[in-house]
């Protein structure tokens, strides 16, 4: 027995007998808890960082949805920490008033571009229409009956750095701006060819405005043609639109990227001038944009022998067209007053102007019995159908400026939009 337990112990391996690794001595690890935690906020001296104002997620968004609204689309630009505008401005204000004589709604007109552009006192500064709510459309016959608080008795002057939107600047921007504007060309710019390019610009740089000295567009009849900045006036309105379609189509591959932004600021900076004195100096686009005053007086639509002419035929003293207002009087149309009639207005002349001169014949004409309708009264009613279409057409054109610049609404895209026919 006692051989046995011998013979076992030799068997058994002891680890005194062997070399060993040295194993630290175990320490208790931090809890597994703690990993996701975040680490204390350093101290700050303002004790209300932490502060909520809303609850709950829910809340958030309410408060979030109202800032949306209140900036879109009810904002009271007449009093901006008031109350809201009671009307929807992503539609056309309403109409209000009689059913025989009705009066736009003006006093929630929140637009004063005529007192931005005369703007002389330094102390006081007025934003844009361009930098407000985007213009709406109107398609309304005889806007120009009601809005009798428009007019302006006189025509006011502007100020000429208010005009430019150059009235921020430092003055030695503004005199050398001024200097380099009175520079024209020599030769006629003015062309009805449409632009397809622009080939080269010259840009000269100074006080941080870099101003167009000549720029070389290549036209529908494959010529190259040349003008300054300064000739921007001189062209026509189509031309301003193909170059700002160019820029915004990204055509101008032709050009170096300083002489793009060069470009683009100049036709921008022209257009957007452009933009506001038109607003204030055409009814249909002062309603569209919601204007306190026009720089216009109320169109004359009378004189002493209008009683003894008929509708729709030309008046010589004053030079226009006989027509019928919304209260079925007779009213005159001066040639030379068109921006002070609505576009439907002067639709629905243009078209019952356009049936009679198809249908004319020399000697009487079957729809005025009374009358006898002579070539010379045809061809001052042709005159005026052309004078009625370019009027409308401008107002077209400088609409679609409008988008170009971001103050109007866009429905389509800008790679979709052509020049204004």
């Amino acid at each position: 027995m006692d051989d046995l337990e011998t013979t076992v112990n030799e068997d058994v391996v002891n680890d005194a007998d062997h070399p060993q690794d040295y194993v630290a001595p175990k320490t208790n690890k931090p809890s597994r808890d703690t990993w996701f935690k975040q680490p204390p906020r350093p101290p700050t001296p303002d004790p209300e960082w932490n502060k909520r104002t809303c609850t709950s997620s829910i809340d958030l968004e309410y408060n979030m949805e109202e800032c949306f609204k209140a900036l879109k689309y009810r904002l009271d630009w007449n009093n901006p920490e008031g109350d809201r505008c009671p009307f929807d401005l992503t539609k056309p204000l309403p109409l209000k008033g009689r059913p025989s004589h009705l009066t736009v709604a003006v006093e929630y007109f929140f637009n004063n571009d005529l007192e931005f552009l005369k703007s002389l006192d330094p102390v006081k500064k007025y934003t844009t229409s361009i930098t407000k709510t985007k213009a709406a459309r109107y398609e309304i016959v005889g806007i120009e009956d009601t809005v009798p608080t428009l007019w302006s008795t006189t025509k006011v002057g502007y100020d000429k750095d208010a005009e430019k939107e150059i009235k921020h600047w430092g003055e030695r921007r503004k005199l050398w701006y001024r200097s380099q504007m009175n520079k024209f060309s020599k030769h006629n710019v003015y062309s009805t060819q449409k632009i397809l390019s622009v080939v080269s610009v010259s840009v000269k740089k100074l006080h941080g405005y870099g101003h167009l000295e000549e720029i070389d567009v290549r036209r529908a009849e494959r010529q190259v043609y040349k003008f300054k900045e300064g000739d921007f006036v001189d062209l026509h309105l189509n031309d301003i639109e193909d170059m700002l379609l160019l820029a915004v189509q990204h055509k101008l591959f032709q050009l170096d990227g300083s002489d793009i932004v060069d470009l683009i600021m100049a036709l921008r900076m022209f257009t957007r001038s452009l933009i506001i004195k038109r607003r204030v100096e055409d009814l249909q686009l002062g309603v569209e944009s919601y204007q306190k005053k026009l720089n216009i007086t109320a169109p004359q639509k009378t004189f002493p022998e209008i009683e003894f002419k008929e509708l729709y035929t030309p008046s010589y003293k004053p030079p226009g067209i006989i027509y019928e207002d919304l209260n079925k009087q007779k009213k005159v149309m001066r040639a030379d007053e068109l921006y002070k009639f609505s576009d439907r207005t002067l639709k629905t002349v243009r078209d019952e102007l356009d049936h009679r001169i198809l249908d004319f014949r020399i000697g009487y004409n079957e729809e005025m019995y009374r009358r006898k309708w002579t070539a010379i009264d045809k061809r001052r009613s042709e005159l005026m159908v052309e004078l009625i279409d370019k009027q409308m057409r401008e107002r077209r054109i400088i609409r679609n400026l409008e988008r170009l610049v971001g103050a109007r609404e866009l429905e389509m895209d800008y790679r979709l939009m052509t020049r204004t026919e």
